[in-house]
């Protein structure tokens, strides 16, 4: 599965931009090990139903692009709630 190292680390760290802008260059980790798993879960989840659904005919064209877009919105949006589960 294409992009499995990139989408641990993204899911393990995090920067955000507003924390830059205020000179804080340390990144985030999760609170507990299973919100880390959540999230690299969800991460390689979304990762790769996210590449069948680019992968599949079925949204090639028209409407169907519209479907594929709405489709890998709803997965990335599934895959982002996972850690919230972990509270």
């Amino acid at each position: 599965m294409p992009g499995v190292g990139s989408t641990i680390f993204g899911e393990t760290f995090n920067l955000p931009i507003s924390s830059v802008l205020n000179g804080n260059f340390r990144p985030t980790v999760p609170k507990t090990l299973d919100q880390a798993i959540l999230q690299i879960g969800g991460g390689l989840l979304s990762n790769s139903f996210g590449n069948k659904i680019d992968a599949s005919p079925l949204f090639g064209n028209g409407v169907g692009q519209v479907y594929k877009e709405v489709a890998k919105f709803s997965v990335e949006t599934g895959s982002n709630a996972l850690p919230n589960l972990s509270n």
